[in-house]
């Protein structure tokens, strides 16, 4: 107990070392009511839980943070894990710490679960992270610091809450640290991390290391001495360093790279640091002077800085013996942005140096991704993959640059330029040359889009792009549509079966009338529920049975009798229902010629069954709820047709085959005979199959010619080309 209290005493003593400007009363205050909130408690390692939230704030004290940021550290735990209340905080502290303490506190419920059903939930929490973020990127500073003290400490737990949570370290926060700059917050999480995974490729590393360190510090100090004397000679103002590799990022550069681990250790990293741009450049020069560069290695970041902001010039040359050196040459403000990134913002913010935009851009980035993402299943891997992957630079033919995610493709470039470029989108070129619409982008493409008024996305794009505007764009083009569907299919069932009841509907507003009944505020609304099967007819007809008597229509005796017989039950041809709210029951398969019924589902439109179906529910509807069957013909004229015909040719590749058949089984055609031909880059593609059963020919064939590949679709009925 006394060495724990001990450990509380140096911890503090260190917090307030590091920070000369904190304001000690309100540091103390904050570091009494957190004590004594979490008196009681103890972490898995048997420490006085008081200890964790002093490490946290000790980190975040290392990278001079503020007085507000290390309070809150101090009880980011305090709301979630006592009894001490937001009021409480609010008195003591003022709102700024609250809120910063509030944030931390929610984003705690975020739990790295793998399970589908609570992918939702997890989508949720995430969430609330980026919009605290948003709110106050302090909050993201403390919420790292928590997640590193924890990660130093996980091994007081189960091996298996261990893997899990270094893989959300791994996944989610060491990137987004990574992202603000805050490189060495990234480092030790993703070793950290990287261990726990993979412990044997890190002994593997680690025993490389340590057999290798006595020689290469030796030969680092060796080529630092002779580099400095030479530079000295310049009279330049400068400092230099050596430079360590991380153990993950050697594992990372050993996959990617495919070289041994002892290739990639033996590579020395010699930082220089100077006081201007100019400067870079020039130390630049000399040390090409004085070792050979080693071609194609050279990358100037700092007339093209990476995704987070950070500048250098990085050069690879071969030193004594033959060994690979690599250089990064930067200036004092470009290393503090490196090595501190969003963190310097509270450091400096009274000097001269002009942090914000280091990470402006990255906020803002997140608001556009939380503004354009729904809350769904994929939401953290759509993060990820917008926001904490490479970028890459794409070009227009204009030379306007466009940032992409890594991977990207011609699609996600075309709604880049414009949502509506996105949507009629039919090919694309890439460094003037045709390619197909799924190609992946590479840093420096040159890309123009081809589009048609008449082109519409299908589904398969969403498997396709990558960012968010393209995924949001899509999914709202499909909503807009199936809305639009089902309010024409509604349309068509109410006015139909409205004409063979006694009602008359003699104005709009008497339809308005009706669908507020139902708390539906307009009447498209009205339909749209009609068509989605979220609104049966039969209570449309009770509510006007209870509000007055029928007005009975106006025409000669017998065919009153004949529009009273089929009032409860009309018959409804299919091809009046120009509509794709229509589904044939896989039970019983209906073909045409068979005697069919037609029931309004909810939610589906109008479901097709052969009138002697068995189907257990479908039976069960007929006998409780028969007012939602109806009569169903399949024409006007006959069934009897002869074979349809649809030849599809285009530009072979090895999936359009499989995509095409794929397509046609969605749409259950009975087919009677086919072939498909290739003849150098073109293909062939023909099928007759029997009469369709379904007003939906329509929609096959613009799905069919949305396929990539496909230049043509031809339909023939009864000899008749349409």
């Amino acid at each position: 107990m006394c060495q724990q209290g001990s450990s509380v005493e140096k911890l503090t003593t260190e917090v307030i070392q590091l920070n000369p400007n904190l304001d000690l009363k309100l540091f103390h205050k904050a570091l009494e009511i957190a004590s004594q909130a979490h008196i009681k408690q103890k972490r898995l390692s048997g420490e006085n839980y008081i200890i964790h939230p002093l490490n946290v704030a000790l980190i975040l004290a290392k990278m001079k943070s503020d007085t507000e940021t290390i309070c809150a550290a101090i009880l980011h735990d305090t709301l979630e894990d006592t009894s001490l209340t937001e009021a409480v905080i609010k008195e003591k502290f003022g709102e700024v710490i609250f809120r910063l303490v509030e944030g931390v506190t929610k984003l705690d419920t975020y739990h790295y679960i793998r399970k589908k059903n609570q992918k939702i939930k997890q989508a949720e929490n995430f969430r609330k992270l980026l919009l605290f973020t948003l709110k106050d990127v302090r909050v993201l500073l403390i919420k790292l610091a928590d997640r590193l003290h924890n990660m130093r400490t996980i091994s007081f737990m189960e091996a298996e809450k261990q893997i899990l949570i270094a893989q959300e370290t791994l996944e989610i926060y060491a990137p987004l640290a990574n992202r603000f700059g805050l490189s060495v917050l990234k480092s030790e999480l993703e070793n950290i991390s990287f261990k726990i995974i993979n412990p044997e490729e890190y002994r593997l590393i680690d025993n490389i290391i340590k057999e290798k360190s006595i020689s290469r510090d030796n030969y680092i100090k060796n080529v630092i001495k002779f580099t400095v004397g030479e530079l000295a000679n310049y009279k330049l103002d400068f400092e230099i360093q050596g430079r360590s590799k991380d153990y993950y990022s050697i594992y990372l550069k050993h996959l990617k790279k495919s070289v041994s681990y002892e290739e990639i250790y033996d590579l020395i990293a010699i930082r220089i640091i100077t006081s201007s741009i100019e400067l870079c450049y020039r130390i630049l020069g000399i040390i090409h002077s004085l070792y050979q560069p080693i071609n194609n290695r050279f990358k100037d970041y700092i007339s093209n800085p990476k995704d987070n902001n950070y500048q250098s010039l990085h050069t690879l040359v071969l030193g004594p013996d033959a060994k690979k050196i690599e250089f990064q040459i930067r200036t004092e403000d470009m290393h503090l942005i490196a090595e501190e990134g969003i963190a310097a913002h509270w450091k400096y913010k009274d000097d001269n140096i002009n942090l914000e935009h280091n990470y402006v851009e990255q906020i803002n980035k997140i608001r556009n991704f939380i503004t354009l993402s729904n809350l769904e299943e994929d939401f953290i891997e759509s993060f990820k993959s917008n926001f904490l992957n490479d970028e890459i630079i794409v070009i227009t033919p204009h030379g306007d640059y466009i940032k992409l995610p890594k991977d990207s493709t011609t699609i996600d470039f075309a709604f880049a330029l414009h949502t509506e470029i996105g949507l009629r989108c039919t090919g694309a070129r890439v460094n003037s040359v045709f390619v197909p619409l799924r190609t992946t982008l590479k840093n420096g493409d040159i890309v123009s889009i081809i589009t048609s008024p008449k082109a519409t996305p299908s589904y398969d794009c969403l498997r396709i792009v990558k960012t968010a505007k393209a995924k949001a764009s899509i999914k709202s083009f499909f909503k807009k549509k199936l809305l639009a569907d089902a309010i024409v299919l509604g349309k068509e069932i109410f006015d139909k079966r409205i004409r063979k009841s006694p009602y008359r509907i003699k104005h709009e507003l008497d339809i308005l009338e009706i669908a507020q009944h139902f708390k539906i505020s307009n009447i498209q609304d009205f339909y749209a529920n009609i068509g989605r099967g979220k609104l049966d007819f039969s209570n449309i007809l009770s509510y006007l049975n209870s509000k007055s008597e029928p007005e009975l229509i106006d025409l000669a005796s017998n065919e009153i009798e004949e529009v009273d017989k089929s009032y409860l039950q009309d018959t409804i041809y299919l091809d009046d229902i120009n509509n794709l709210m229509v589904n044939f029951a896989k039970c019983c398969n209906p073909k045409p010629g068979d005697d069919i019924l037609g029931y309004v589902t909810r939610g589906r439109g109008i479901t097709i069954h052969k009138q002697d179906c068995h189907n257990k529910n479908f039976l069960k509807i007929k006998e409780n709820e028969n007012f939602r069957i109806f009569k169903i013909s399949w024409d006007k004229e006959t069934v009897v047709r002869k074979p349809k015909k649809i030849e599809i040719s285009g530009y072979y590749n090895k999936l359009i085959f499989f995509e095409i058949v794929q397509i046609i089984n969605n749409y259950n055609i009975d087919i009677k005979e086919n072939s498909f031909t290739t003849k150098g880059e073109l293909f062939q593609y023909v099928l007759f199959f029997d009469s369709n059963h379904f007003k939906n020919m329509k929609m096959l064939l613009q799905s069919l010619k949305r396929i990539e590949g496909v230049n043509k679709v031809k339909y023939w009925e009864n000899s008749y080309k349409y």
